[in-house]
């Protein structure tokens, strides 16, 4: 992992300088994914049916054959591989686009701090923690699909990975701003822009996965590497980090 190149104003980290390849990859993957959608959708559409306004619209029998997940599907069929493929499915152009501008928001300045590996861990968990969550508190048959339980797991991962920062430095401001914005995108923006009704049930579990993630990493006995300080003289300053 790379050490950080400087010191933030008050002598706590500063951002570090690291490629984003986790979150770039990620973003990749859902643009992929959602290129599938959109070519199975126009495949099948038939305007003289009346079932949707245009091919943009996903139904959800299309979603579902391509890998939403529900209470029955997950655990009555044993289909298990439905926690991994809804989280890159979406309902539509409006859903992927606020949830890709959530994750670019949030993705890079965690994947700095904790490595490519640990952001992808924090997001898959939060994704299937967000599912369970979801599935155990809605109807066996509703169907789900959607990256925001694990966006809301690395908003809630950055807001406490922040703590370890120094008071003022620009990564706790990075870190608290990014998770923030990150988190109100699939909770307030996304319902106010779609008119959709969300399942904030899915978010709560992602949320509940990322502080898990998050505190593990926190408390681990070597910090994450952007998380260290820059140099013998900061550390002595801002004085030693005490485990959890």
């Amino acid at each position: 992992m790379a050490e950080l190149t400087g010191e933030g104003a008050t002598g706590g980290p500063a951002e570090p300088r690291r490629s984003s390849v986790a979150t770039l990859s990620l973003l990749l993957l859902i643009a992929l994914v959602f290129l599938l959608e959109l070519v199975v959708s126009i495949a099948t559409y038939r305007p003289s049916l009346g079932l949707r306004p245009s091919p943009w619209e996903f139904q959800v029998d299309l979603l579902v054959r391509l890998g939403a997940n529900s209470w029955q599907l997950v655990f009555g069929d044993g289909e298990w591989w439905r926690m991994l493929t809804a989280p890159v499915l979406h309902t539509g152009p409006v859903h992927v686009l606020l949830n890709g501008l959530a994750l670019w928001i949030v993705g890079p300045r965690l994947e700095r701090v904790v490595g490519p590996a640990w952001l992808l861990a924090v997001f898959v968990a939060s994704c299937i923690f967000g599912d369970l969550v979801s599935m155990l508190f809605n109807p066996p048959e509703m169907a789900g699909v959607g990256a925001s339980g694990g966006l809301m797991g690395l908003a809630a991962a950055a807001l406490v990975l922040s703590a370890r920062a120094g008071s003022g430095s620009s990564l706790r401001a990075a870190l608290v701003g990014s998770g923030l914005s990150a988190g109100s995108i699939p909770t307030v923006i996304f319902p106010i822009a779609s008119g959709a009704t969300v399942d904030h049930s899915a978010h709560l579990g992602g949320a509940l996965g990322g502080l898990c993630l998050g505190l593990f990493l926190l408390c681990r006995r070597t910090e994450p590497a952007g998380l260290r300080p820059a140099s013998l003289s900061a550390q002595v300053r801002r004085g030693a980090a005490g485990g959890c």
